[in-house]
């Protein structure tokens, strides 16, 4: 009996032993406050510029984490994938991370000058910001609205080619010409310059914009038209795109149609 005892509790023991090594320190649960829903991975060879643009997230409240190499941007991608990833294209290795966090379906945002790049992230289908003179401020507000519901924000601007977007002036900024409008019209310029050269369906802006998923199409229809208006730019506008039966998009490489007279404060 004493020695089936002894026999039974070094066999526990060992079992207990087997477990502890065979399960990976990875999935041991995290002591940080980052969570997955929200949390934005930076991946940037310049380490002052990847700070910068985390201490901006952690400003406005998003948790963010930053990485300067391909492994440490992948050990993320497969521990706990974050909501979204920026992605300096300068990084060695930059369109295998893309890759691997756009097959977990994670918005990649990709930072380049490059347009060799620029085009390999848009047909990847990662979206793109311009890296010199880089508005760390708009970047993040993009970053912000990109991580979808609840992004409403009163503060920053949002750059969309000749568009700037100023909500916390509240106004638009057209060709350098400043332009008064309302609220929902500022957060659904905003919501496109968010997503540049992607048509944005009717029912999402509808969702995204007015929180309203089930209401009639013609709101959305009426508000772009009236956007349209303001800044002087007709319905074959080749910047501000409407794609029938699909929806809406800002392109902000399209030569924008000579400017007309705006109607400010509409």
């Amino acid at each position: 009996m004493g020695r089936e005892k002894r026999v039974k509790r070094k066999g526990a023991l060992m079992a207990r032993h087997v477990a502890r090594v065979a399960e990976p320190r990875d999935t041991e649960p995290s002591e940080s406050a980052l969570s997955p829903v929200r949390t934005v991975l930076v991946v940037a060879c310049d380490s002052a510029l990847g700070g910068e643009i985390v201490g901006a997230l952690q400003h406005r409240g998003l948790p963010a984490m930053q990485g300067a190499t391909a492994p440490q941007a992948l050990y993320w991608a497969r521990r706990e994938p974050p909501a979204l990833v920026a992605l300096d294209a300068r990084v060695q290795g930059w369109r295998r991370i893309s890759e691997e966090f756009r097959g977990h379906g994670r918005p990649v945002l990709v930072l380049t000058d490059d347009p060799k790049a620029r085009t390999a992230a848009l047909e990847g289908g990662c979206l793109d910001a311009p890296l010199s003179g880089l508005d760390v401020e708009g970047l993040v507000l993009q970053i912000e609205i990109l991580l979808g519901p609840g992004w409403v924000s009163e503060a920053g601007r949002i750059m969309a080619g000749p568009l700037v977007v100023d909500l916390s002036e509240h106004h638009l900024v057209w060709q350098g010409r400043r332009i008064a409008c309302s609220q929902l019209l500022l957060r659904l310029a905003a919501y496109l310059a968010a997503h540049p050269g992607r048509i944005v369906p009717t029912r999402v802006l509808l969702e995204e914009v007015w929180g309203e998923p089930w209401a009639d199409l013609n709101k959305v229809h009426q508000a772009v038209w009236r956007i349209r208006r303001l800044i002087g730019e007709a319905a074959d506008s080749s910047f501000l795109v409407g794609k029938q039966r699909h929806g809406y998009a800002l392109f902000p490489d399209a030569a924008p149609l000579p400017s007309r007279r705006s109607v400010a404060g509409y």
